[in-house]
């Protein structure tokens, strides 16, 4: 397949595909005279709808052990008696209890619990393979010993509240906000990659770029401070500037966390990344624009931005396609000292940004062939309907939706135009076509009939636990890309172009299935009704689209907050004076 993302998506999968997208399993506990561990703070028990969520700090031992769990005990009076509920294993540091119904008051308490465990799975992963581990397996894992306890927390509590869809809304931004703030990695402040599945260090530069919205959100919305949000963005950018090795200036795929070292995303893959590198400064424009005051701290945020942007030298990684157009490499290796093969950002995708900074760069710019060639490339456009709607961008039919929510998070989509017609419109009849396709495959899918809809790259029961979901009547490679998994992030994103389908999905799966599907930062990464399954992880640059795309659809503030920079608006200005 010559689209470069399906090369990404497919080592994601094989660097990833035995992990993750697991089961809570459980934890037995005669513990009382192991209490070594530090005990839980700053618990918070959140009012939601139809649910509580609950919060506390990850402390200093989570990141570091993973043998760290909490057990979770709830009961319906102040003095108890408490019940561990969610089998005693909570992976993260927050907890959602869904009970379908409002006006219902209960009481929490949390403590940590270092448990053998993952010890035990890994031991079973390595003999079977994470695909054929049984049930009977599990049971034996889950007698592993509990080596220690901390203290239990202080109780706290909440009620739940009636469910209002248009309250609801604005509850599902604050909720995907919440992923960021609560969850950002506590040395360099940048957000986990995915939790709970994955090493729990593990960052990456995409994410970083789009968590700066969902801190723009934040402020606006009043979740935070302005004050919290500068200093937050200022701690990720000295970390960025000091603790990471760059090549030209542009940012490896994923790194450590706590020591800013690179983590290969697969063999060859463990340098540059510009796709990567267009995201994290897409977001740190954004930071640099809506942080506009004259304090200390602002200033220095945009100063670090500013430097940032300036030492990435886009033209290091031009490239001449094997049809003689101009592109962009994707990745460099300092293993292999030499660009991955045959892997460019070209061609609709998600490369749009990447073009655009490309274009725009105050430092290292390039000329406007490589738009033109590189992202217009000959393939553009498909002229034949699906499903009544036309045209489409060739790959946006073919591919998941994601594309059509992380570069315009930021990029308004109705500012540029090809052809006569805007981004807006073909994104839009892009999202339309693909939730007219969903009813074609009900005798196929369960569950597929309107409202739901939404296929994305994201977690899957199948095809190794990830999967690049997509249409399978899009074209002759695409048979197997539907296996019936619907990936919430891709109708909640859409807000901006499908409101009302948007809209309806979202109640849909919070009222129907919200039980299994939803956790303390909104649903989780995807869902298969006919396998009877549901993911239990967050993939963070899954969950960062949602609560910008709300914005966008309600107020256009990222869109307007991107937009009135200087270098963009210049570009952009170019470009519509060529169309």
């Amino acid at each position: 397949m010559k689209h470069s993302s399906i090369v990404a998506i497919l080592c994601f999968v094989l660097l990833f595909g035995a992990s993750s997208c697991s089961e809570e399993q459980a934890v037995s506990d005669n513990a009382e005279s192991k209490m070594s561990l530090p005990v839980p703070e700053n618990v918070r028990a959140v009012s939601r709808q139809l649910r509580i969520d609950l919060y506390w700090d990850e402390g200093s031992l989570w990141r570091k052990d993973p043998q760290t769990y909490y057990e979770v005990q709830r009961s319906d009076t102040q003095d108890g008696p408490f019940e561990t509920i969610n089998d005693g294993f909570v992976k993260i540091p927050a907890y959602s209890d869904f009970f379908g119904k409002a006006d219902q008051k209960r009481y929490y308490r949390v403590r940590m619990i270092k448990h053998t465990y993952k010890e035990a799975v890994k031991k079973i992963e390595e003999a079977s393979g994470w695909g054929k581990l049984k049930e009977t397996l599990i049971e034996e894992a889950k007698e592993g010993e509990l080596i220690a306890v901390s203290p239990w927390s202080k109780v706290v509590s909440a009620r739940s509240m009636e469910f209002d869809e248009d309250k609801f809304l604005l509850e599902l931004q604050e909720t995907t906000f919440m992923y960021f703030w609560e969850l950002a990695h506590p040395v360099s402040g940048l957000p986990s990659e995915m939790l709970p599945g994955w090493n729990r260090n593990l960052v990456g530069t995409s994410g970083t770029g789009f968590s700066i919205y969902n801190y723009i959100v934040g402020v606006e919305r009043g979740y935070i401070t302005r004050q919290q949000g500068v200093e937050r963005l200022l701690k990720m950018t000295e970390f960025l500037l000091t603790k990471v090795e760059t090549f030209w200036g542009v940012y490896p795929h994923w790194l450590n966390g706590e020591t800013g070292r690179i983590i290969p995303l697969s063999p060859g893959n463990d340098g540059s990344d510009l796709l990567e590198t267009s995201f994290m400064v897409m977001g740190l424009i954004g930071a640099r624009e809506y942080f506009d005051g004259d304090t200390p701290t602002e200033e220095k945020l945009r100063s670090n931005v500013n430097t940032i942007w300036k030492n990435i030298d886009w033209t290091s990684h031009i490239a001449v396609r094997p049809d003689g157009l101009k592109a962009f490499h994707w990745v460099w290796s300092p293993s292999t000292k030499g660009f991955y093969p045959n892997l460019y950002c070209s061609g609709f995708s998600e490369n749009h940004m990447t073009y655009l900074l490309a274009l725009s760069s105050p430092t290292h710019s390039v000329s406007d062939d490589y738009y033109h060639q590189g992202w217009e490339s000959p393939d553009f456009i498909e002229k034949q309907s699906r499903h009544g709607v036309e045209p489409t961008f060739t790959w946006g039919y073919r591919i998941s939706l994601f594309p059509a929510h992380f570069a315009y998070m930021a990029l308004d989509p109705k500012e540029v135009s090809y052809r006569g017609k805007s981004y807006y419109e073909y994104i839009r009849n892009w999202c339309l076509a693909q939730y007219r396709y969903i009813p074609t495959r009900k005798d196929d899918f369960k569950g597929y009939s309107h409202p739901l809809w939404g296929l994305s790259a994201g977690c899957s029961p199948v095809q190794g636990n990830f999967g690049a979901h997509a249409p399978s009547d899009a074209w002759e490679y695409s048979k197997d890309a539907d296996n019936g998994t619907l990936t919430p992030s891709a109708s909640l994103s859409s807000f901006p172009y499908l409101p009302d389908e948007s809209k309806a999905a979202m109640t849909e799966m919070f009222t129907k299935y919200g039980d299994r599907l939803w956790g303390p930062f909104g649903p989780y990464d995807g869902f298969n009704l006919s396998k009877d399954w549901f993911a239990k992880d967050y993939i963070c640059i899954n969950v960062a689209p949602v609560a910008p795309m709300i914005e966008n659809y309600l107020t256009g503030k990222c869109w307007e907050t991107f937009m009135k920079a200087p270098e963009i608006q210049k570009t952009i200005k170019r470009l519509r004076d060529k169309e």
